[in-house]
């Protein structure tokens, strides 16, 4: 039953059809699925003409019963098929709603159920530039993603996850996840205090200094900006000052590292009082730090990089 209950919500044209047609994909399971997740509507056929078969209701002719998809019940049953903390919120993205997000941090999870590859494809872009953040999408199958798709979810910092990879329902209609969804969203759940350690800290730091040869930066360096702002712990106008430039560029080097590996430099800055750093603290201070644990060089030499 799972592979056609994943196929015909993409198949069946707004997840609105008459009997006949979700039979078809559903068989002997309806009955299971139209009571948990199925609402039903009495329609008139000129209101509704796209359904097939009308399914006449008894003594009343031109009318003809219609069964949609209850989004607020099905959303409820994936946010407890995952974990997630209920959320429910209209989108104005057509088969397209919030209906929860993961962990401390509120990333938004996404439901989308799309007949075809370009219109998936506009819901991606569409929520990239409404919600300006990470999120996590679902949608029933991979069937619609391609190369584009998986270029604009990773520039969106996002992530998808069809449900017919990761979700199965029980014979007695209950959504299971196969897996652990904290696994599975470890990329979307914010490093507590007690996983963000000074090696974490360091291998961040030394993964940022490899992204500085890529690309050609002026004065400062992405490595020189997160050694400031995450080990010292210096405000953005302070580094400003101190590497002469404008605050735009500080929170534009930022964001670069934010894009490019996925970690907030806002999270890691939060262990800058552990790691010994200051506001006051010096590069020379910070040059023992690093060298230290011989894992890279004082963020003072890249200065000179770009």
């Amino acid at each position: 039953m799972n592979n056609s209950l994943w196929d015909c919500l993409e198949a069946i044209p707004e997840c609105s059809a008459s009997v006949t047609e979700w039979r078809k994909y559903l068989g002997q399971n309806l009955e299971l699925f139209r009571n948990r997740f199925l609402m039903t509507d009495v329609v008139s056929t000129q209101e509704h003409n796209t359904v097939k078969d009308s399914g006449l209701e008894p003594g009343r002719k031109g009318l003809e019963i219609v069964l949609r998809l209850d989004w607020s019940k099905f959303g409820a049953a994936l946010c407890g098929a995952f974990g997630l903390n209920r959320r429910e919120r209209d989108l104005p993205i057509p088969g397209t709603r919030q209906i929860g997000s993961w962990s401390g941090g509120a990333v938004p999870v996404i439901l989308t159920i799309q007949p075809d590859r370009n219109l998936f494809r506009h819901v991606i872009c569409e929520l990239a530039l409404r919600l300006r953040a990470p999120f996590i999408l679902f949608g029933p199958t991979s069937n619609h993603m391609d190369v584009s798709c998986h270029e604009l979810l990773s520039n969106a910092l996002a992530g998808f996850f069809p449900l017919s990879d990761h979700v199965l329902m029980t014979e007695h209609g209950i959504l299971r996840l196969r897996g652990s969804a904290a696994e599975l969203f470890r990329p979307f759940t914010p490093l507590s205090n007690e996983t963000l350690d000074e090696d974490s800290t360091i291998k961040a730091f030394a993964f940022v200094k490899t992204l500085d040869p890529k690309k050609t930066f002026k004065h400062p360096s992405p490595a020189t900006v997160f050694s400031y702002y995450c080990i010292d712990g210096l405000s953005i106008s302070a580094i400003a000052r101190k590497c002469r430039c404008s605050r735009g560029t500080i929170i534009n080097r930022l964001k670069f590292i934010h894009k490019h590996t996925g970690v907030d430099p806002k999270a890691t800055r939060r262990l800058s009082s552990s790691l010994g750093g200051g506001s006051e603290q010096s590069p020379d201070s910070r040059a023992r730090y690093i060298n230290r644990k011989r894992l890279i060089d004082d963020a003072d030499e890249s200065e000179g990089e770009g």
